[in-house]
């Protein structure tokens, strides 16, 4: 390649020419582990996304859980204190008969009073609270079992008498008053 012109060694032309070639492949080298870093980048970044969506859905699903446990375990009371709920009703019906609740041995009797009064003071921690007796007839608190006309306008929907006591749970009824109320003849 020497010319007689030119002044530089075959071997220096090879040397640059050398050089030039391995700039270049530098430079592909250099664009490709660009390129690498970007990718790793991308990918760190679709990883992070995806880890936050992961502990975003398992955080959802924790409270999701946790409120159907609470659910679950509201069912379970509620369902428990109906079974209960009879055996409190035979208390009552036992102490409300007067005549014969009064000739039974009184040390007996403040027992059976004792247990009574522990059974309701346990189902009123739990929420329970007893429908308060009313003068007028509230669908939404009593079930009517009788209904007795009356010719007294003034006496239409009035509660006659309470016939089996109705609770509410958290304020909410879990069963009704069951009454018997007078209905005006139309």
């Amino acid at each position: 390649m020497s010319d007689e012109n030119n002044d530089i060694p075959d071997d220096v032309e090879l040397e640059v020419e050398e050089e030039i070639v391995e700039e270049s492949g530098i430079n592909d080298k250099l664009k490709k582990l660009r390129q690498k870093v970007k990718d790793a980048e991308t990918e760190s970044k679709n990883n992070l996304d995806g880890w936050q969506r992961s502990l975003a859905d398992y955080s959802n699903l924790q409270k999701n859980f946790d409120i159907e446990r609470a659910e679950i375990r509201k069912r379970g009371q509620s369902d428990l204190i109906l079974e209960l709920l009879p055996s409190l009703d035979n208390f009552d019906a036992a102490m409300a008969n007067t005549e014969v609740w009064e000739t039974v041995d009184q040390n007996w009797r403040t027992g059976i009073e004792y247990i009574s009064q522990q059974l309701h003071k346990t189902l009123e921690d739990y929420g329970v609270e007893q429908i308060a007796e009313k003068d007028m007839f509230d669908p939404e608190l009593h079930e009517p079992l009788e209904i007795e006309e009356t010719e007294d306008e003034g006496q239409d929907s009035k509660i006659i008498r309470t016939m089996q006591k109705g609770y509410k749970l958290n304020g909410k009824v879990i069963r009704p008053a069951k009454v018997k109320v007078y209905q005006h003849k139309s």
